[in-house]
């Protein structure tokens, strides 16, 4: 289709002040603001409209997606399954879910689909016809696996920086920054080069409408109790600081469910660690803006090189994987029942705590989820989204077999339906394979999930 139209816009999704932060064991309770938390809407219309979505949270609960959808497409005309809902992941979001200590707000999921809608309507005013283009560049030494081989034989994750014990790491990283970018339509139309781009240049002096970046790195790397939107705002301030106001940055999250940002073989041991529980983690203040500044000037580094043409095809396509919900063996349910009736959860060990989980996911009596695999094709570019916390080796393999000459993979897309492990994984140990709400999920989904990605990635790409 030839220029479709684009439009981007944001909206504050602040929690109130002694809200619930979810992301941790514990129960931690807004103290203040360090940066606003927004969601961006990029709305594009083709033959049917399309919208994605990116909130500043932890999740985006299944309920809260389809609430945005029908909002979405009773207000603004948008098909509900087109509107792809993100969130970035951040640990110091607010209150949309809760798990282990802490609970969700039913109030703030309320508010957030009215401001999700308002960035939606806001998008969808400013769309302009618009010319899109796409590039990719690894930014190495941000990301490293945080499951590791111990000398032991086990694998553990965050098993602390300069561990002795650490033999290597169980899992790789894929350092590769994939950058869309919109802007205005050149008017009057400019002659494409050979193949599908061309080099032309928008009105001298106007900002891109909108640039999407996504890159896989778990949003852990600020901590305490004030809300922050982590590294991503930091890339969206230093795109602001080049380009101007009135260009929206998106961050889509990559597929970072088994990586974070701790060197755990190379880093110098710091001087303080906390320990979470059963996790030694420890956060480097400077890291958050340096993240964030890398990947921003990275992204502006490859606007002069890209292709942009105004002919690009939209197109959506959607799936679902019914996945088998793990159950608890009936004496771990039988000891949290005894520690529930015995203490409160603020008091309980990392043990019983988990037994408590296993057995609130018992008595939610789910025994099965089915997991919607969104596609998206702009263009040569394939999105797919997924709506879990990925390993990295899926997403790989998404990418080696999708049938589009690019393809970004986007996890916690709408929905939260917990860790996506490799079913190695499984056999090896580790965090993210513990039963709970937020991974309960049977060993065999992964190798699922990514073959209907592939499927999906397919319906898209046959699109004209």
């Amino acid at each position: 289709m030839a220029d479709p139209k684009v439009g981007a816009a944001t909206a504050v999704i602040n929690p109130p002040l002694g809200a619930s932060i979810p992301g941790y064991f514990e129960d931690r309770k807004v103290t203040g603001i360090r940066t606003d938390l927004l969601a961006k809407a990029l709305v594009i219309e083709a033959d049917l409209p399309l919208a994605i979505l990116a909130l500043d949270a932890i999740a985006a609960p299944r309920p809260l997606v389809l609430a945005i959808r029908q909002t979405a497409e009773r207000e603004l005309g948008i098909p509900g399954e087109r509107v792809f809902v993100h969130a970035t992941h951040t640990h110091t979001g607010g209150p949309v879910w809760g798990a282990f200590r802490t609970a969700g707000d039913e109030g703030y999921r309320d508010r957030l689909v009215q401001w999700s809608l308002e960035a939606l309507a806001q998008a969808q005013r400013r769309a302009v016809p618009a010319e899109m283009g796409f590039g990719s560049v690894l930014v190495p030494g941000l990301q490293f696996n945080r499951r590791y081989w111990m000398k032991d034989g086990t694998v553990r994750t965050n098993p602390g920086i300069a561990n002795p014990e650490v033999v290597r790491p169980a899992g790789p990283v894929n350092p590769e920054m994939g950058l869309l970018v919109f802007r205005r339509a050149a008017s009057p139309p400019t002659p494409l080069l050979a193949g599908e781009g061309s080099k032309a240049r928008p009105p001298q002096g106007e900002a891109p409408l909108a640039l999407v970046v996504n890159f896989g790195l778990h949003l852990d790397t600020v901590g305490g109790t004030e809300i922050h939107a982590d590294f991503p705002h930091y890339l969206s301030e230093t795109v602001r600081e080049a380009l101007g106001e009135d260009t929206v940055t998106f961050f889509l999250n990559g597929c970072c469910g088994d990586i974070n940002h701790l060197d755990v073989l190379g880093g110098e041991k710091p001087a303080e660690v906390t320990h979470d529980l059963f996790m030694e983690v420890a956060r480097e203040k400077e890291f958050t803006p340096r993240a964030g500044r890398t990947l921003g000037q990275a992204a502006l580094d490859l606007l002069p090189s890209l292709e942009f043409t105004s002919d690009w095809t939209v197109a959506e396509a959607h799936g679902v994987v019914t996945a088998a919900v793990r159950q608890a063996p009936p004496e771990q349910l039988e000891r949290a029942r005894a520690v529930r009736a015995a203490k409160p959860p603020e008091e309980m060990n990392a043990e019983e705590l988990y037994d408590l989980e296993a057995l609130r996911l018992f008595e939610s009596g789910e025994t099965e989820v089915d997991l919607e695999i969104q596609a998206l094709r702009l263009g040569r570019v394939g999105l797919v989204g997924i709506p879990n916390e990925v390993f990295t080796e899926l997403g790989q393999l998404i990418q080696a077999h999708s049938p589009l000459p690019h393809t970004l993979v986007v996890e916690l897309a709408n929905g939260c339906e917990g860790y996506l492990a490799t079913t190695r994984a499984f056999a090896e140990g580790g965090y993210e394979i513990m039963l709970a709400r937020s991974s309960k999920l049977a060993p065999e989904t992964g190798e699922a999930v990514v073959a209907k990605a592939v499927e999906m990635l397919g319906v898209v790409s046959r699109e004209s």
